[in-house]
C-alpha cells in the first residue's frame, strides 16, 4: 500500500472515531450549558395535589357556569352590572363576608391551543430538517415516555422533565438543551397536578399576587379526549383552608362549554 493511501486511511479513521465520539459524548457539554442557563426549575416545584382528602363543607353553596360547577362558602354574585361593564365581569363571581372575608371565582373562555409540532412540518420546513428535529425532539420524549402531539402532552412533560438524567450523546444533548429552554420559559408558578374523571392539568399557586393576605389559583384543565382544548377557572380566597374547599368542590363538564352561562 502506498505511503498517501495509508495516510488518507488513517485521517479517514481519525475523523470516523472523532465523529463517533462526538455522536456519543458530544452531549455532555449542552446539558452543562442548559444546566448553567436555564435554572429557573430550581425554583418552582410541581407536585401532586396534597389536599384532596379535606373535602368541602356541607353547607357550602354551589355555583355552576358553563362547564364548571363551584362550591364556595357564600353565594357569590356576579360582577356585572350592565352595559357600562366589561363584558369579563359576566364571569366573574365575588362576595365579602364577616370580618374581611372573601371568595371570588372567574371563570375564563375556554381557550384552542392547538396541536404541537416540534418538528416544523407543519410550517412547510425542509424535509430533511423535519425529519431532523423528529429524530432529536421526539424521539427523545419518546425515550422518556412522552409522545408529544398536544399542548398537554407538552405541558406535562416541561413540568416533570428529568433533569437529573439528561444523556450524554449529542441527540440527548441537542434535544436536552431545546426542552430545557421550553421549560424556563414554561414554569412561572409552583403547581400542583389536578385530576378529574374526565381531565388532567395543573393548578398554578398565585397567592399573594395583588395582596398580601390573598390566596388565589389557576385551575387548567385538558379533557381526556381533546387534550388541545384548555379550560381554566381562577379561584380567590381570603385563607388558604377556604380555597382548598373551593379547589376541592370543583367539578368539571366539557360537554356544557357551548352552552349558555347557567348560575344557580
Amino acid at each position: 500500500m502506498k505511503k498517501g493511501t495509508k495516510i488518507a486511511l488513517i485521517v479517514i479513521g481519525a475523523v470516523a472515531a472523532g465523529c463517533a465520539l462526538t455522536l456519543a459524548f458530544g452531549g455532555i457539554p449542552l446539558v452543562k450549558k442548559a444546566d448553567q442557563e436555564f435554572t429557573l426549575y430550581q425554583d418552582f416545584e410541581i407536585a401532586p395535589y396534597p389536599y384532596a382528602d379535606r373535602g368541602v363543607p356541607d353547607d357550602y353553596v354551589t355555583l355552576t357556569y358553563n362547564e364548571w360547577t363551584v362550591s364556595t362558602p357564600v353565594e357569590l354574585e356576579c360582577q356585572y352590572a350592565g352595559e357600562d361593564d366589561a363584558e369579563a365581569k359576566k364571569q366573574l363571581f365575588r362576595a365579602e363576608y364577616g370580618d374581611g372575608k372573601y371568595a371570588a371565582v372567574f371563570f375564563l373562555l375556554p381557550d384552542e391551543d392547538g396541536e404541537v409540532d416540534l418538528t416544523g412540518a407543519s410550517e412547510g420546513d425542509n424535509p430533511i430538517m423535519v425529519r431532523l428535529r423528529d429524530y432529536i425532539m421526539n424521539g427523545y420524549a419518546r425515550q422518556h415516555g412522552y409522545d408529544i402531539k398536544d399542548m398537554y402532552t407538552f405541558c406535562d412533560y416541561m413540568y416533570h422533565m428529568d433533569r437529573e438524567h439528561p444523556g450524554i450523546s449529542l441527540r440527548s444533548g441537542l434535544a436536552y438543551y431545546g426542552f430545557a429552554e421550553c421549560q424556563d420559559n414554561a414554569i412561572l408558578f409552583n403547581k400542583w397536578d389536578y385530576h378529574t374523571d374526565n381531565a388532567d392539568g395543573w393548578f398554578d399557586i398565585m397567592n399573594n399576587i395583588g395582596s398580601p393576605d390573598s390566596f388565589c389559583g389557576c385551575l387548567k384543565l385538558y379533557p381526556k379526549d381533546d387534550r388541545s382544548m384548555r379550560y381554566s377557572v381562577i379561584l380567590r380566597a381570603s385563607d388558604e383552608e377556604t380555597l382548598t374547599y373551593m379547589l376541592n368542590s370543583v367539578k368539571f363538564d366539557p360537554g356544557k362549554a357551548e352552552t349558555e352561562g347557567d348560575i344557580t
